[in-house]
């Protein structure tokens, strides 16, 4: 695990700030360690629950390198390679996947009070559906866990209600089917 200084001073070092074997200035240093913390700080209010302090583990040192160098760029006049841009893309979903939290969530009361069945239909469900019996178009009636509603009126059969799940003859009635319920 790195402390800070050593995550500025890669990140100096990508950058081509800080030569190899160089150490970065106390200037340089200063800076890079007020970008990391308000870095880290402005993911905390992204949810990514990280403590203000470094090390954190080992896994994700490159992808924090890499994304404090595509912070720290501008303010040095430089550009950002592909390289270090995919590899701060890569930390930054690391990071999302280890430390985001989710936070609770919190639904207007008028949501959390409605009834836990809801249909198509409505509240109430439609009546069943009854034998020989003389039926209007709109009607809306219930057999065998399914609705239908009437589209051609007419009188249903004798023995079995409608049963597909587009169109169904019925006597002389013709359902369209709506909603499993």
């Amino acid at each position: 695990m790195s402390s800070s200084s050593d995550i500025v001073k890669r990140a100096l070092k990508r950058l081509g700030i800080v030569a190899p074997g160089e150490d970065v200035d106390a200037a340089d240093a200063s800076d890079g360690n007020a970008a990391l913390n308000a870095m880290i700080a402005a993911w905390q209010n992204h949810g990514i629950d990280i403590a203000p302090d470094v090390p954190i583990a080992s896994r994700h040192e490159d992808g924090m390198v890499a994304l404090l160098a595509v912070r720290l760029a501008p303010d040095y006049g430089k550009t950002v390679s592909a390289d270090i841009r995919s590899e701060a893309d890569r930390g930054w979903s690391g990071l999302l996947a280890e430390y985001h939290r989710v936070p609770n969530a919190q639904f207007d009361p008028a949501l959390t009070n409605t009834p836990t069945q809801v249909s198509y239909i409505g509240i109430n469900p439609p009546l069943s559906w009854e034998p020989q019996t003389a039926y209007t178009i709109g009607d809306r009636r219930q057999y065998r866990g399914r609705i239908y509603e009437c589209t051609v009126a007419g009188t249903s059969a004798a023995l079995v209600g409608p049963t597909a799940r587009t169109t169904a003859t019925d006597g002389t009635v013709t359902w369209s089917f709506l909603e499993v319920v």
